[in-house]
């Protein structure tokens, strides 16, 4: 037991970085709003040189590979380089902590869009299991009522295993468009000899177009509110393509 008690007095002294990402409770879609990542030394030396990297959810794009969301303002001595954002924090004191913020808006995306951060420092740190954290954006839609017979014109991309229709907008060359009505009783007309279909609102914030031809469902969209008068979502396509829309009255 003696040996115990002077083995802990003298041992060596030791950072302890402990990352925290803090999102915030719910954000509307589109609308920018801040997250934040502290980094506590709880060791009992200091942490000198400790930067603090955000890995942000990237697109589903090719060639290139961007940000899923609309970044803005960041903390002094942040850089982007591709999808991850690197914080500089300096020395962070025994028993003090840092942070570093970033301001940035969520679009429509049919996977989870997911923060994680992890925390270095130059100097000695035994217990690496709380660098890194994590946390998933809590994205709300806007309502929007859908009066029949209503015009639409939906605009859309096709891509592998495309996430939303955010990344049609960061390559609109590949973007095509056509219309059709959202008729009472919940049918579609449809400018395309062939094909029918009907609509439905499951929710206030929702819309589902189901396009057939030939007796089958050739598409299924399912969106959600983005504005006044506009929807966003995709529908799978089958063998990993999937088309992104956006559906406005």
């Amino acid at each position: 037991m003696l040996f115990a008690v002077v083995s802990a007095a003298f041992a060596a002294p030791s950072a302890d970085l402990v990352v925290t990402v803090h999102a915030p409770a719910s954000q509307l879609v589109y609308d920018e709003d801040t997250w934040t990542v502290t980094v506590d030394n709880t060791g009992n030396r200091d942490a000198s040189d400790v930067v603090v990297a955000i890995a942000l959810p990237p697109t589903h794009t090719s060639p290139v590979v961007e940000v899923m969301g609309l970044l803005g303002a960041t903390s002094p001595g942040c850089t982007l380089s591709g999808t991850v954002l690197s914080c500089a924090l300096g020395r962070v004191r025994r028993g003090q902590g840092a942070s570093a913020s970033f301001d940035v808006a969520w679009p429509v995306s049919r996977v989870p869009l997911v923060v994680t951060a992890t925390g270095s420092t130059s100097s000695p740190e035994v217990d690496l299991s709380d660098n890194t954290d994590g946390a998933t954006a809590a994205v709300t839609y806007e309502a929007v009522a859908v009066v029949p017979a209503a015009p639409y014109t939906v605009r859309s991309c096709t891509g592998t295993d495309l996430t939303g229709f955010y990344e049609c907008v960061l390559n609109p060359s590949s973007i095509t468009s056509h219309t059709g009505v959202m008729d009472v009783g919940g049918g579609l007309t449809l400018p395309v000899a062939g094909y029918s279909g009907s609509w439905w609102q499951p929710g206030p914030d929702a819309l589902v177009l189901q396009y057939v031809t030939g007796g089958a469902v050739a598409a299924t969209f399912t969106g959600s509110g983005v504005a006044a008068d506009c929807f966003e979502g995709t529908t799978a396509l089958g063998s990993g393509w999937t088309a992104a829309w956006e559906v406005c009255l």
